[in-house]
């Protein structure tokens, strides 16, 4: 199904200045060492903060991550990696209210990174591995149950798959897209009885925002809208999380939040 597209009042754009790095010394004297990934990424960003370039002969992404505790446990998860030419963006929210919520999150993203190439790299190849993890967490017995949103860029388009109530969205100065607007919340993955959605678009041609419901629940898409695109794309990810911060400073729960920018 297309992926519902709704107007807004748009603010300013943000910017995006990074640039690729020049080629060390180092790979100057292996010019073919990673022949078999096309698009290698390089990142100056600290683990779970802060931004990146990922970049190939031809595309290139900024990209952005923060994910933060609202309890004592941590149970989200996201992480973007590249398949190929593909750069992969995963959230996980860790299902509250049972056992193994974190550990079927984890098992999720992990299963993702593993298996995505084995697949075919089309938004229903990504529905059949969400469906494939989601047995193999029943079958296993040792986790509880998780959203997933998994978002595939590439030189053709937009693509993926999700459960739940995590969302991915494209803002844009023109409106924003939800490309999870049909997903279905319950069952959640890991419950062996998940039913993912698929979705698909053109090439990406704003800002991508992947995030669990610790932002999407707590605050309005408008607000989101009007910060990713006022702020600089290298502060965007922590102001949104700042959006939802109480007084204080605690978070009313996890969140996690993937922003990508084609440049």
């Amino acid at each position: 199904m297309p992926a519902a597209l709704l107007p807004f009042r748009a603010t300013s754009r943000a910017s995006a200045t990074s640039r690729p790095a020049a080629v060390s010394p180092r790979a100057a004297r292996w010019p073919n060492r990673n022949v078999q990934k096309p698009f290698p990424s390089w990142s100056r960003s600290r683990p779970g903060d802060g931004s990146d370039v990922r970049f190939g002969n031809e595309i290139m992404f900024a990209t952005s991550k923060q994910i933060h505790a609202g309890d004592k446990e941590l149970q989200d998860r996201a992480e973007f990696f590249w398949c190929g030419s593909n750069l992969v963006l995963v959230v996980a929210d860790g299902a509250g209210g049972m056992s193994g919520g974190a550990e079927a999150a984890q098992f999720l993203v992990e299963g993702v990174k593993k298996k995505v190439g084995s697949t075919n790299i089309n938004a229903d190849g990504v529905k059949e591995l969400l469906t494939l993890l989601d047995r193999e967490m029943v079958a296993i017995g040792a986790f509880g149950e998780t959203t997933g949103v998994v978002v595939v860029l590439s030189d053709s388009g937009v693509f993926g798959a999700s459960v739940g109530d995590s969302g991915a969205f494209i803002f844009s100065k023109t409106g924003l897209e939800n490309l999870t607007a049909n997903q279905i919340r319950k069952p959640f993955l890991g419950s062996g009885r998940a039913i993912p959605i698929p979705f698909t678009r053109g090439l990406l041609n704003g800002t991508l925002l992947v995030a669990t419901d610790g932002l999407l629940k707590y605050t309005g898409l408008e607000k989101i809208a009007a910060t990713i695109l006022a702020a600089d794309f290298d502060s965007a990810a922590n102001k949104l999380v700042e959006l939802v911060r109480y007084q204080s400073g605690a978070l009313p729960d996890d969140i996690s939040i993937l922003l990508a920018r084609q440049l």
